[in-house]
């Protein structure tokens, strides 16, 4: 009946439309970082919400729509938006890899740096120093740049599948 996107970006505006016959009005309650209830604008038996984003907190965010029809009023929609911080509110510079890039990054980082030492473990004063062998970082980056590929497959829109079928 509503159809509510998975995400938006701080400052874009939510627009969403319900037909309903009989519809006498709407309300949209948003919840989440920030708070906001939207009356619907209604024609006809359509309702309208428009809801500007600019002012809100990046988050997850819970809506419910809710009308009034022949008197009583109806849970008509509940859903859940992701609200992303826009880059263009960043005063600084920000790291914009994900978890995973920046694990890859680190992984590589370190093998680069010191994993070739013959020695994994040092004791120096009752204190103790373990690295992690060569075989467990290939597994570990092996694992990670699995996620990254499948990241970026996402935000590319190359999300890969399987196709079966017969003979």
């Amino acid at each position: 009946m509503v159809s509510t996107p998975d995400s938006l970006t701080v400052g874009e505006t939510l627009t969403l439309k319900l037909s309903i016959d009989g519809l006498e009005s709407a309300i949209l309650y948003l919840r989440g970082s920030s708070i906001a209830d939207i009356d619907a604008e209604i024609s006809e038996d359509t309702a309208t919400f428009k809801v500007d984003t600019s002012e809100f907190e990046a988050g997850n965010y819970a809506i419910e729509i809710w009308a009034v029809t022949g008197g009583e009023s109806v849970l008509i929609h509940r859903a859940r938006l992701r609200l992303n911080e826009s880059i263009a509110s960043q005063a600084e510079a920000v790291d914009q890899r994900s978890q995973a890039e920046r694990i890859v990054a680190a992984i590589e980082d370190y093998i680069e740096r010191g994993a070739s030492s013959p020695h994994r473990r040092y004791r120096i004063n009752n204190r103790e120093i373990e690295r992690y062998a060569i075989s467990e970082l290939m597994n570990l980056l092996s694992y990670y740049k699995q996620i990254v590929a499948s990241e970026r497959r996402k935000r590319t829109g190359r999300e890969r599948g399987r196709i079966l079928f017969k003979l």
